[in-house]
């Protein structure tokens, strides 16, 4: 077991029942850690203490339930991108496809695709002259290649790896740097609308399909809003892993969950540096 598998694993305990584990002796020793060892090796990887996560973990549950205020989202979705969001909108090319189009996968266009390593495991990127088309995580690159291959079929592929380095680096992942590349989205005019939504969930937040539905005045449309969220082409930068069940549980996500609740975990780490306290 690699060191990250090990500590999605302490992460999902953490997650699933912050309030069970008030001293982290037992955590570390099921890692076979001594205490300070757990506690240096999970801030080098996550960017915070456990013990700060686990305050997090709480706080959000008591004070939101670990849901985002939807005054807040529709406020953010009846305005537009803002300059506080992650990406603004001057970086992204919206391409609204129709279903002929969708069908026909690209035809002729040209996506270049590698992989490279990051913290949380190896992760593939594609790429247009327009931008980023895909990011996802890696388990296996058959598998990466078959889910980008399905959502561009007909398309010419070619691998780069030393430029998927490049673009990884310039998305500010796990850096606390601003993304800096630019990304082009294509979907249908209702998946690029959900995801539009999305990047109005501030880090630190989380949101219900139920809640994306009635912010974007399609309150009966959760179960094809979550659909769009599952087609999320851009993992990390378009922050579908914020988004959880109606009452508070965990729900699926393309890439795992270990994979989204190190997310999150690493959300927490982010917003402890650039703020004093959890608890405002």
């Amino acid at each position: 077991m690699s060191k990250f598998d090990s500590l999605a694993q302490v992460v999902g305990r953490l997650i699933e029942e912050p309030e069970a584990h008030g001293h982290m002796g037992q955590l570390a020793q099921d890692l076979g850690l001594e205490r300070s060892q757990f506690q240096r090796m999970f801030k080098e990887q996550m960017g915070i203490t456990p013990a700060r996560f686990r305050q997090f973990l709480m706080s959000r549950r008591a004070l939101a339930h670990l849901r985002m205020d939807k005054s807040i989202l529709a406020a953010s979705l009846d305005a537009g991108f803002s300059s506080s969001s992650r990406l603004h909108d001057a970086l992204i090319t919206w391409e609204a496809m129709s279903p002929g189009m969708m069908r026909h996968g690209g035809t002729g266009q040209k996506i270049t695709h590698g992989v490279t390593d990051s913290l949380l495991g190896p992760m593939m990127l594609a790429w247009t002259e327009m931008g980023l088309c895909f990011v996802g995580f890696v388990q296996t690159y058959d598998g990466s290649f078959h889910d980008l291959r399905t959502r561009h079929p007909h398309a010419l592929h070619q691998r780069d790896d030393v430029t998927a380095k490049e673009f990884l680096h310039d998305m500010g992942f796990m850096t606390g740097q601003p993304c800096q590349c630019r990304m082009h989205l294509m979907g249908s005019n209702f998946q690029l609308q959900v995801w539009r939504a999305l990047l109005q969930v501030r880090q630190g937040f989380w949101t219900s399909y139920g809640d994306l539905a009635e912010a974007m005045g399609k309150p009966k449309a959760s179960r094809a809003i979550g659909g769009a969220v599952g087609a999320n082409p851009l993992a990390v930068l378009v922050p579908c892993h914020r988004v959880m069940a109606a009452d508070g549980r965990w729900n699926g996500y393309h890439w795992g969950l270990d994979i989204k609740k190190a997310l999150i975990a690493i959300e927490a780490g982010d917003q402890s540096s650039d703020s004093t306290s959890f608890m405002e």
